[in-house]
């Protein structure tokens, strides 16, 4: 769970749920990664990113309407987080194929210790850094 001001939300679940479903290969990974380190680094505004993403993986427009009004900028940096790590995990492994669930589970985790570290959101029972 996240935490922000307007209230506690299940960041993990939804994340988990809508990733797999977007067919997350090498080259699509590759994809989202640039778009989304385009939004982080203020390249493209945030509305561009969005409909980057759509246009890349709609199945994410969902959780991008949901999670990134609520979250602001944190948001990008946790998808991106997550994506980065998926193709980190793509490349060290040498496949193309798409990402499992657990690999998706484990990318979350991981970017929500980012995210704590770098002081953008808080966890349930823990502090933010």
């Amino acid at each position: 769970m996240a935490e922000l001001p307007d209230g506690t939300f299940d960041v993990v679940g939804d994340t988990i749920h809508v990733l797999p479903a977007t067919e997350l290969t090498r080259e699509r990974l590759e994809r989202l990664s640039a778009i989304l380190e385009s939004a982080r680094s203020g390249e493209i505004s945030e509305k561009e990113a969005a409909e980057a993403v759509a246009e890349e993986a709609p199945a994410l427009v969902p959780l991008w309407e949901q999670l990134r009004p609520r979250m602001g900028r944190a948001f990008v940096v946790f998808l991106l987080a997550v994506v980065q790590i998926l193709l980190t995990q793509a490349i060290a492994e040498h496949r193309d194929h798409s990402a499992t669930k657990q690999d998706v589970q484990n990318a979350v985790e991981q970017a929500i210790e980012i995210c704590l570290a770098g002081g953008y959101c808080s966890v349930s029972g823990r502090p933010a850094v």
